[in-house]
C-alpha cells in the first residue's frame, strides 16, 4: 500500500546521531547494511565540516553551485542531452532534460547546478547515469533549485569503488503535500535524494539507497535500502576538482 511519512510524524524510520555533530549511525536506526527502511522523523540537515556550515542554509549548496558554474561556458536557457556522453561541471540557467535511449549512457564528470527543473527520461529497456571513474571513492553532487523528475527505469551508480554515491538534491522550498519537489518514478534506483524542504514522492518499484526529505511518500513496492557508509560520505567537486568536502555527517 501507499505510506506518507510527514515531517514531525513518529513513523518509520530515522537517522540518529550520537551528539552535536555526531555521525548517524545505521546501527542506531535499527535498519542494517542492505534492509529497507523508510521514513523521517523531522527536518534534517548536514553538514561539510572543512566549511562548518549547514547544507540546509545554503553553505555548502552555494559552494557546489560555485563549483559547477566554473565548467565554462554556462549554459543559458533550456538544455537537453540525449545521447550517450560525459556532462559536468557545468552550471544550466534553466531546465535540463536528460532524455536518453535505452542502454544508453551519460557519465557525470563534475558537479552539475541546474537553476530550473531538471527531468530524466532513461528509455523502455532503461538507461544508466554513472559518476566518472575519477571520483574514485568519493561521491558527487547534482544540485536543483527547482523541482526533479526521474522517468521510469532510470539506474544511477557511483564510480564503482564502495562508498561512492550520486546525490541528487533539490533546494526548492515547497512543503505543500500536493506538489512535490522530487517525483521518482517506477523501477528507477541506485542514488541518494535530499529535499529537506519539500516532499520526495517514489511511485511504484522505485528505490533509492537513501532519501532525505520535509516529507516522504511511499506507494506499492517503492523502497529505500540504507547502506553502511551512507552516514559518512566524502563529496568532492568531481575529478580534478577545486575542493572536497570530507566526512558529510547527519546533525541536528
Amino acid at each position: 500500500g501507499d505510506a506518507d511519512f510527514p515531517r514531525g510524524a513518529k513513523r518509520g524510520i530515522t537517522r540518529k546521531r550520537d551528539d552535536v555533530g555526531g555521525r548517524g549511525i545505521a546501527q542506531e536506526l535499527g535498519v542494517k547494511p542492505g534492509e529497507r527502511g523508510v521514513g523521517q522523523e523531522d527536518q534534517r540537515q548536514f553538514t561539510g565540516r572543512q566549511f562548518g556550515r549547514a547544507a540546509g542554509e545554503g553553505g555548502v549548496i552555494d559552494d557546489w553551485r560555485d563549483d559547477a558554474a566554473l565548467g565554462l561556458p554556462i549554459i543559458s536557457g533550456n538544455y537537453l542531452v540525449n545521447i550517450t556522453s560525459s556532462f559536468g561541471p557545468k552550471k544550466v540557467d534553466g531546465n535540463l532534460l536528460i532524455d536518453l535511449g535505452n542502454d544508453e549512457i551519460l557519465t557525470i564528470t563534475g558537479t552539475v547546478w541546474v537553476t530550473g527543473d531538471l527531468t530524466f527520461s532513461c528509455g523502455t529497456n532503461g538507461s544508466l547515469i554513472e559518476l566518472d571513474s575519477a571520483y574514485g571513492a568519493n561521491s558527487g553532487v547534482i544540485v536543483v533549485d527547482g523541482v526533479v523528475t526521474v522517468g521510469n527505469n532510470c539506474t544511477f551508480a557511483g564510480s564503482g569503488e564502495t562508498d561512492s554515491y550520486l546525490m541528487i538534491l533539490s533546494a526548492k522550498e515547497q512543503t505543500d503535500r500536493n506538489y512535490p519537489v522530487m517525483i521518482i518514478n517506477n523501477n528507477s534506483e541506485g542514488v541518494v535524494y535530499y529535499a529537506s524542504k519539500g516532499w520526495v514522492d517514489f511511485s511504484n518499484g522505485a528505490g533509492a539507497k537513501e532519501v532525505t526529505g520535509y516529507g516522504i511518500s511511499m506507494k506499492n513496492n517503492s523502497s529505500v535500502t540504507y547502506e553502511q557508509g551512507l552516514a559518512n560520505l566524502n563529496f568532492t567537486s568531481g575529478p580534478g576538482g577545486a575542493f572536497a568536502i570530507i566526512n558529510w555527517e547527519e546533525t541536528q
